[in-house]
């Protein structure tokens, strides 16, 4: 799309439903087919203290309170865990290749209506994360149905 860009903020993120120091997460934010992710936080309860910013997507001289308030599109805010592994002992590389990889374990989500965003002015606060029944390499603490640690 060719128009005009407006800037959308999401100040402070923080996960406190990750229960492991092994855990390396980061938050990626999905908006109108763009996408942009917060740097790794180590721990139990990260707190990424980023801004960040994604273009809104609307045409030239369209743009007013109202057009904003009518914007469908909803901010997707997705938690992962970044796990770094090195695949050498499967074998198949050359001797010189890099076999260090960085997988990205989905661990959850939450969906936010743009319009909500632009009244409010910015998100901010602790979200329940939608996760999914079963997340591999990951089990769930009977103390609080919503926390996970690592196997």
């Amino acid at each position: 799309n060719t128009g005009r860009d407006e800037r959308i903020n999401s100040d402070e993120v923080d996960s406190r439903n990750v229960k492991d120091e092994s855990v390396n997460s980061f938050v990626q934010v999905q908006f109108q087919g763009r996408r942009v992710q917060t740097r790794p936080s180590s721990g139990r309860s990260p707190i990424w203290k980023q801004t960040i910013d994604i273009l809104l997507q609307q045409q030239p001289g369209k743009v007013s309170p109202r057009s904003l308030m009518g914007v469908l599109d909803s901010v997707e805010i997705i938690l992962f865990d970044a796990v770094c592994g090195d695949m050498s002992t499967r074998g198949g590389f050359y001797n010189d290749e890099d076999t260090n990889v960085t997988e990205m374990r989905y661990l959850g989500h939450i969906t936010v209506p743009f319009s909500t965003i632009y009244r409010e002015g910015h998100l901010e606060g602790t979200f329940r994360l939608n996760v999914p029944e079963t997340s591999f390499g990951y089990t769930r603490t009977k103390a609080d149905d919503g926390d996970f640690i690592t196997e």
